[in-house]
């Protein structure tokens, strides 16, 4: 009988909910869906707790049970939205570990569709990120961690430079960030696409220490750390001659001739 109770029992298996944990759960999540609802037509400052609960078919105490407030349930669903960010750092992870610029372009690219996908959310929260510093500094860090994601690439740095390129994949996702909610969200027309696209990914390129693929993978592809000509704003030909200087992050608080440290600047 033992024998029989556990296995009907499930040992090892998830616990099951109760019934009322099955009801609480499903008011929390028709309360995110209102709420989602409403903040894409209205925005931020356009909704109210009121309104959320109204939609959700709940009173505002109800609300109150599971949220602390407007900002609480935002921030909730723009967790959720971005549990589906790592695969597209994945696939720009995977395009610098092959080298070719015409892949990390695509997946650059790839980025772009998230912010289409969900741009009256990224809308509203922007406007709360703006009115509320506190909220801000919840987001403090998130490209960092979005910078985790880069485990293949960083692996093929020199473990020498690998906080240095850590960082600068912070600052890139940043940049490419502000440049979506522009020409994505706010859909500002001052820049084409497509002449974004062939920019940033030379940025990309010029920015970052080049990796194991630099070495591994030599070939026409504008290669992390090489010089770009203007050739490669239309095709990706590594010039032949050694890199200049100025571009290469070894020469950053060095003498740009000697490669000695500078010498501190007096006050």
């Amino acid at each position: 009988m033992d024998a029989l109770t556990d296995n009907w029992s499930g040992a090892g298996a998830p616990p099951t909910m109760t019934v009322r944990e099955e009801l609480r759960e499903a008011t929390r999540q028709r309360l995110l869906s209102a709420a989602e609802h409403i903040f894409e037509r209205n925005g931020y400052s356009g909704t109210t707790v009121g309104d959320i609960a109204t939609s959700a078919n709940v009173s505002r105490a109800t609300f109150y049970l599971h949220f602390t407030d407007k900002s609480d349930v935002l921030m909730t669903l723009m967790r959720a939205n971005l549990t589906e960010t790592p695969d597209y750092w994945h696939e720009v992870d995977e395009a610098l570990v092959s080298g070719q610029r015409t892949e990390l372009r695509a997946s650059l690219g790839n980025t772009l569709n998230w912010y289409g996908q969900h741009s009256n959310m990224v809308r509203a929260v922007r406007e709360a990120l703006a009115a509320n510093p506190q909220l801000a500094a919840q987001f403090e860090g998130s490209f960092a961690g979005f910078a985790d994601e880069f485990s293949g690439y960083l692996s093929r740095v020199p473990r020498q430079e690998r906080d240095r390129a850590h960082l600068r994949l912070q600052l890139l996702m940043i940049q490419l960030d502000q440049l979506a909610y522009r020409l994505v969200v706010l859909e500002q027309k001052g820049i084409d696409r497509e002449v974004m696209l062939d920019e940033v990914t030379d940025i990309w390129l010029l920015t970052l220490p080049a990796g194991g693929a630099a070495q591994l993978n030599p070939g026409p592809e504008l290669q992390p750390g090489m010089a770009i000509t203007t050739e490669h704003k239309h095709r990706a030909r590594a010039r032949p001659s050694q890199p200049e200087p100025r571009l290469h992050g070894d020469h950053l608080g060095r003498d740009r001739r000697s490669g000695s440290p500078r010498p501190p600047v007096s006050s």
